[in-house]
């Protein structure tokens, strides 16, 4: 199969469906608030002014990746309070790293959790492509995966070199202010061994990164890079080899991929694994990867099937220790859910709803859906508090999320100035509530009101999936 931007490019070409047409896009530019309310929906470029409210909220989630951008910004940036920055990212090292995105509300790179939230968004673009064609969004899908997706050809110079971070915690973590005073020095770490087709040129990356991968002794790449361990320390590299070995045979059609996933996945013992899915661990996801993979290939899938339906149903049945609802309804897994409770239930939802047209009967269908829908409504509003967690999108959204550019203040000693953020940073899902279902609006509560490239991936595919199949609008226009 060919990679996901040649397939894109493939799916921009084909018609929407008879009597249907995209959403027209405005042309004005967004606004600061200082109030409760946020400004509507018109006052925002490529935002889709009528019809299905899904489609607003998927714009947003573009909107907000632009956001993050790192680096040189083109001409037809929407977000006026984000500048150039960070201009001299690979300086240290000989090379150019500048570009990509920050992963969160500072003004840090990082290669893991980037490369993550571009696969679970391009994921949900293949599956769920015509809900960006439909919202006028395809435009926006194709330059924000590709602003990635540029940054990490810049990330892997040669084939046993990967940089890994762009900036240091220790730095960066003593500043809160805008882009234009981002401190230095922004080290460059990596690990190593001791324009034609876009397409192509990333496939042969990956095949190298995958051989790169494969070499022995295996270990986490923390254990290589330490300084990246207080903001994305690697727990396991097992389950990675499988995912990329999987990805590898979906882009290439080379069953020796296939062979070499599972391979990968009984030598490390990977069933019964009953975790949440994030960048971290992406042992669900390859059960259900496994499934469709075997299937497609003419194989037997039935124990990849069983495999993945025993997680599946653990999570919508609340059978895996230490997983149960809120009060409100939440999905919550102890020790996962701590912290970015909203990116557990909806990583959890977004694989329901993957699988769900592959499950073996007709009463997991619709227990998949039900659940992952369950959940993408909690996330806007139908909750005990009828907050809805995306930022701009609603009067109770949260109006005050981790992010130092969006924040408009200055002082590290006291990130709670001003009180309410000067800029809207439309489109972004905060952690979420605790397992009281209680949040506080507090952007130094970073466990609650942070947000990441993560979080917003699994948002962003779940709105595309709603564009085409949501039968009622969100809950949050009920109040």
């Amino acid at each position: 199969m060919k990679s996901f931007l040649k397939s894109l490019k493939e799916e921009f070409q084909k018609p929407l469906a008879a009597n249907v047409q995209p959403l027209a896009p405005t042309n004005t530019q967004p606004q600061s608030y200082t109030n409760a309310q946020p400004p509507s929906y018109e006052n925002i470029p490529g935002i889709p002014q009528n019809g299905n409210e899904y489609s607003k909220l998927l714009g947003y989630s573009l909107y907000f990746f632009e956001a993050q951008r790192s680096g040189a910004l083109p001409a037809n940036n929407r977000i006026p309070w984000r500048h150039n920055s960070a201009l001299t990212d690979g300086h240290d090292v000989g090379l150019d790293l500048t570009g990509g995105y920050y992963d969160a509300g500072d003004y840090l790179k990082f290669t893991l959790p980037l490369s993550w939230s571009l696969t679970i968004v391009s994921w949900g673009a293949l599956e769920w492509f015509d809900g960006y064609q439909l919202s006028g969004q395809t435009g926006y899908l194709y330059d924000m995966v590709k602003w990635g997706t540029d940054w990490l050809l810049k990330a892997h110079p040669s084939p046993t070199v990967l940089y890994v971070e762009a900036g240091i915690d220790t730095v960066d973590h003593d500043y809160w202010g805008p882009d234009t005073g981002i401190p230095y020095p922004r080290p460059s770490l990596c690990i190593d061994a001791s324009r034609h087709d876009y397409a192509n040129l990333l496939l042969q990356h990956a095949v190298d990164l995958f051989k790169f991968a494969e070499t022995k002794p295996h270990q986490v790449y923390t254990v290589a890079v330490p300084q990246a361990k207080e903001a994305y320390e690697s727990s396991r590299y097992d389950d990675k080899l499988v995912f990329a070995a999987l990805w590898l045979f979906q882009a290439t059609n080379q069953i020796g991929y296939l062979d070499r996933a599972i391979h990968y996945f009984n030598e490390f013992s990977q069933d019964e694994w009953t975790s949440a899915i994030n960048w971290d661990d992406h042992s669900g996801s390859n059960y259900i990867l496994l499934a469709m993979l075997t299937e497609r290939a003419g194989r037997d899938c039935s124990p990849w099937k069983a495999e993945a339906e025993k997680y599946l149903d653990g999570m919508v049945n609340q059978r895996h220790k230490e997983c149960h609802l809120t009060n409100g309804g939440l999905l919550w897994l102890k020790g996962d859910s701590d912290s970015a409770s909203l990116n557990v239930a909806l990583n959890i939802s977004f694989a329901l709803l993957v699988y769900a047209r592959h499950a073996t009967t007709p009463d997991k269908i619709r227990s998949y859906t039900n659940f992952a829908v369950s959940q993408i409504d909690y996330l806007l509003g139908k909750n005990p508090l009828n907050k809805v967690y995306v930022v701009g999108a609603h009067h109770s959204s949260p109006k005050n999320p981790h992010h130092a550019g969006a924040s408009g203040g200055t002082d590290i000693g006291n990130i709670r100035h001003p009180p309410v953020s000067r800029y809207v940073l439309y489109g972004a899902v905060v952690g979420g509530p605790d397992k009281k279902d209680r949040y506080n609006d507090d952007r130094e509560d970073y466990a609650r009101s942070e947000v990441t490239l993560d979080y917003n991936a699994p948002f962003q595919s779940l709105m595309a999936y709603q564009v085409m199949h949501a039968n009622y609008p969100p809950p949050y226009l009920a109040f």
